[in-house]
């Protein structure tokens, strides 16, 4: 059985806020191929999952998926190959979403990024990617 990701929704998230106690629901768990959940946004009428490696690197993939009770459509994963996806903006109104990649590994000056010691050689990329028709997606 592959492992699975696991979502705990907050169901008073006002509290956060103020001075309340935090209530959650039932765990959900997804079947996104072994991979956990980078980041997730609600967009179009459905959920856009970036999915990830739990270390750095390693495959990346983008799903969708309608909520509690339905399973995660894989809607893209090619789009995602060199990124290290860790979190993603979404805007109803645009086609596009703004992928925003960790490069912490990735090669600067034969280093890893996040070990060069001038700041600004240090990257962190966002790139524009094309979502697939998620309406016909269904």
């Amino acid at each position: 059985m592959t492992a699975r990701a696991l979502i705990v929704p907050l169901l008073n998230p006002e509290v956060l806020y103020d001075s309340g106690s935090p209530r959650f629901a039932p765990p959900i768990e997804l079947d996104l191929g072994g991979l956990g959940v980078r980041s997730l946004s609600w967009w179009r009428g459905s959920y856009l999952v970036a999915a990830g490696s739990t270390a750095e690197g390693g495959l990346a993939r983008l799903y969708r998926w309608k909520g509690a009770g339905a399973q995660p459509q894989l809607i893209a994963d090619a789009a995602l190959s060199g990124l290290n996806p860790e979190a993603f903006f979404t805007a109803e109104g645009n086609g596009q979403i703004l992928v925003l990649s960790d490069d912490g590994a990735r090669s600067v000056g034969g280093k890893p990024c996040k070990k060069v010691k001038r700041k600004k050689r240090k990257s962190f990329r966002g790139v524009w990617l094309q979502v697939p028709d998620v309406a016909s997606a269904s």
